[in-house]
């Protein structure tokens, strides 16, 4: 009798357990949506800043700019194929340019304009490693059927004549191509700030790089500040660093308010120590910086 109860019991579960699967798991897939990120034509990506035009910051006498203008970097949102051109035109001729891509979400380009593949808070791939992110986005982008209507996310419509990756796009203008795929509102891993430092110190002469995210604010800012840290810790202050990044970009006030906070300010701190392979490199104060900020931001808005 008690075997019989007990075997009731373990079947009762089961199908419990099966109908919780069932009915939750469509619900976590369907959470991930076909978003269009941008459909500019004509204009250069929002959030485009370039280092070697400093005309909005140069006059700032209290900001040590030494070492900005020979960066050769540049930042902005995510671009469309049809803007990249317009971008590449803005950049130096004489530089070989790479495309660094700092999203982790899966993304891509139906005809030419940028989508994604996003849930609510775009951290889908999370916790993936660099090879499953580039697995799983060529698996989203391949589900993508060519000649049947498709309604994004955010109530716009178009009919796939051609699917690429960034890699493909950037490609065939004559752009190199690489990869760090940083969650959306987050800080670098450690595999991932080695490989970027990696490829940094393996880098030829007359090189631009030109860094983007989604937005061009946080993924996007935090790197051009990495790399203006490890081309100029010798001279330059991290507050320094970080302030002439955030007001290239012109962030709003709390975007850049966010870079002095004690996680994004800890990272760039415990990095900035790192280049310097000094340890006992003591936090300068930075309250003043945001100040400085918060005074200057209507100037750059």
């Amino acid at each position: 009798m008690m075997k019989s109860i007990k075997n009731s019991f373990l079947i009762a579960i089961s199908f419990l357990f099966i109908f919780t699967l069932f009915a939750y798991s469509p619900k976590a897939m369907l959470d991930v949506n076909i978003r269009e990120d941008s459909s500019n034509t004509k204009t250069l990506p929002k959030n485009f800043r370039k280092t070697s035009d400093l005309s909005s910051i140069e006059n700032i006498k209290y900001l040590n700019l030494e070492g900005l203008d020979t960066l050769n970097i540049s930042g902005s949102e995510q671009f469309t194929e049809f803007n990249l051109s317009l971008l590449k035109e803005n950049i130096d001729n004489n530089f070989s340019i790479v495309d660094i891509d700092l999203r982790e979400e899966s993304h891509g380009f139906i005809n030419g304009f940028a989508i994604s593949f996003a849930n609510s808070n775009n951290s889908a791939n999370k916790g993936l490693t660099h090879n499953e992110v580039i697995n799983k986005e060529n698996k989203d982008l391949s589900s993508i059927k060519l000649g049947e209507a498709l309604i994004f996310y955010n109530n716009k419509d178009i009919i796939p004549k051609l699917v690429q990756t960034e890699a493909e796009v950037t490609q065939s203008k004559n752009l190199s191509y690489f990869r760090i795929p940083v969650t959306d509102g987050g800080l670098p891993s450690e595999d991932m700030v080695n490989r970027f430092v990696s490829f940094v110190n393996e880098l030829p002469k007359n090189t631009w790089l030109h860094f983007h995210c989604k937005a061009g604010i946080g993924r996007t800012t935090t790197f051009m500040i990495m790399y203006d840290i490890m081309k100029n810790y010798n001279n330059v202050s991290l507050n320094d660093i970080i302030a002439r990044q955030v007001l290239l970009a012109n962030l709003s006030t709390k975007e850049s308010i966010d870079f002095f906070m004690e996680r994004r300010y800890t990272f760039l701190n415990d990095f900035y120590n790192k280049c310097k392979n000094d340890k006992a490199v003591k936090k300068q104060p930075y309250f003043y910086i945001i100040l400085v900020i918060l005074f200057m931001q209507p100037y750059f808005q």
